[in-house]
């Protein structure tokens, strides 16, 4: 970037002054002041969920793992009506008619889906 001259300098520049990155004002947006919007994590309280009719997209920490029905040892449900169909790249699981999934999060006390 150019910074213009002063117009009262010999070459005539512009009377406004561009500000170059270094005169840019830095802060860490983690130290927010007060009435600023807070940047913070996500809440951990709902783990993250797609849910699209019968099947969802599941983080397997929150739901599988924690689940009655999962078998750890084989990295399988042992409901009879639901179905992991796909192991995502970032390790959640596609599955379907999962009665644990609910748009508020796992209930791994029900015994089918609504």
């Amino acid at each position: 970037m150019t910074d213009h001259k002063p117009a009262d300098d010999a070459t005539g520049g512009d009377s406004e002054r561009t500000a170059t990155d270094s005169e840019v004002p830095w802060r860490d947006v983690t130290e927010s002041a007060p009435g600023e919007t807070d940047i913070s994590s996500p809440s951990t309280t709902t783990p993250t969920q797609v849910i699209a009719g019968t099947t969802a997209f599941i983080e397997p920490t929150a739901y599988c793992q924690q689940c009655p029905q999962f078998d750890e040892s084989a990295g399988a449900c042992t409901n009879a009506d639901t179905d992991i169909l796909e192991t995502l790249h970032d390790g959640r699981f596609h599955v379907a008619n999962c009665p644990a999934v609910t748009a508020d999060g796992p209930i791994f006390d029900r015994g089918q889906r609504d």
